[in-house]
């Protein structure tokens, strides 16, 4: 008894792909179900992805598309055996009881954590907080002098034009990596002490924190990850 999500690949950011692969490992676990995915994905570029293991091919049975971001209990409790599975599964509830086994998947590649541990280990050193800006409403954060901070986002230069981010303890995530950038940023943030943040990339990247006691600032009701507080079952 086997479920796939075929269309998996055509998802074009890392955390989109992470949301969705999260959500079949937690139908799957749920249903008592195995699941392939596709080969040459985003996350076996990124990740060891240790609990997937060989689980990779195409699902030819019947298509269930689900249109609604939210979580849908009978999509859980009763998904069907042998379909492919499309749609944005993006709540968190879907993979609630599968943080284990995502935790050996969504280990990062040696060479995403050398490299960013090459550029960033002085200041992951001194326990920073994330922040990953990805609109423009700059007036939300409050910066601690006390504090070291590291700002991620697709906006960068716009960023380091703002008056709130001045400061010796305030570093901008602006270089050039030698490996994939959106996976060298996932990283990086996932090793910051405490995060804020509004996206999914942030949300991912404070799922993945391993430290004890992390503080996270997001949104109740997350707009990437519909009807999910973060919960910190991964520690």
């Amino acid at each position: 008894m086997t479920i796939g999500m075929n269309n998996l690949g055509d998802y074009t950011s890392i955390e989109e792909q992470m949301s969705q692969y999260a959500s079949l490992v937690g139908i799957a676990k749920n249903r008592g179900f195995d699941f392939k995915i596709p080969h040459n994905t985003l996350l076996s570029e990124c990740f060891e992805m240790l609990h997937c293991g060989g689980r990779f091919g195409f699902i030819d049975g019947d298509e269930v598309e689900v249109h609604d971001s939210n979580f849908c209990s009978d999509l859980y409790n009763e998904c069907p055996n042998h379909v492919n599975l499309s749609g944005h599964l993006q709540a968190a509830e879907y993979f609630s009881n599968s943080w284990r086994q995502l935790k050996w998947d969504f280990r990062f590649k040696d060479e995403i954590i050398d490299s960013v541990d090459y550029a960033w280990g002085t200041i992951l050193v001194e326990d920073p907080v994330s922040i990953y800006v990805s609109d423009d409403n700059f007036d939300q954060y409050v910066i601690n002098k006390d504090r070291q901070y590291i700002i991620s986002s697709d906006k960068i230069k716009e960023c380091e034009k703002q008056e709130v981010f001045r400061g010796s303890n305030v570093h901008f995530n602006d270089m050039t990596t030698k490996v994939n950038k959106s996976y060298f940023d996932l990283c990086l943030m996932s090793k910051c002490q405490d995060h804020i943040g509004t996206s999914a990339k942030s949300w991912w990247a404070a799922y993945l924190n391993e430290h004890d006691n992390r503080t996270v600032i997001c949104p109740k009701y997350h707009r990437s990850l519909e009807q999910s507080n973060f919960d910190r079952q991964g520690n």
